[in-house]
């Protein structure tokens, strides 16, 4: 109620920011890692599993590379930071206190 209703929106626009990215690099991968699968168009016993594989590897993979955004959107929505912070100032404040290692704190 201090912040008023600006501070609901603390954040969006970090995870709008992550959002595209991550469905993007987890396209690619998922394409990427069929290609180099035994997977094929005909269905047989262990398509499945080669298909749920590439869907989890390209998850990890996207969420590894867009983790930093959401740690970034995630102090970004913490009370008391309406309006006084940027992305980057906030990306740049979390470098300094732990190092890059500290963008992935959490994984």
């Amino acid at each position: 109620a201090e912040e008023g209703g600006r501070a609901l929106f603390n954040g969006n626009g970090a995870n709008c920011l992550r959002v595209f990215p991550h469905a993007g690099i987890g396209c690619l991968a998922y394409s990427r890692f069929i290609k180099w699968s035994p997977a094929d168009s005909e269905l047989d016993r262990f398509e499945l599993i080669w298909r749920a594989g590439a869907g989890a590897a390209a998850g990890s993979v996207a969420t590894i590379a867009t983790f930093p955004l959401d740690t970034v959107r995630a102090r970004l929505t913490l009370p008391g930071s309406a309006g006084r912070r940027s992305l980057l100032g906030v990306g740049r404040e979390i470098v300094r206190e732990g190092g890059v290692r500290r963008l992935y704190a959490g994984l």
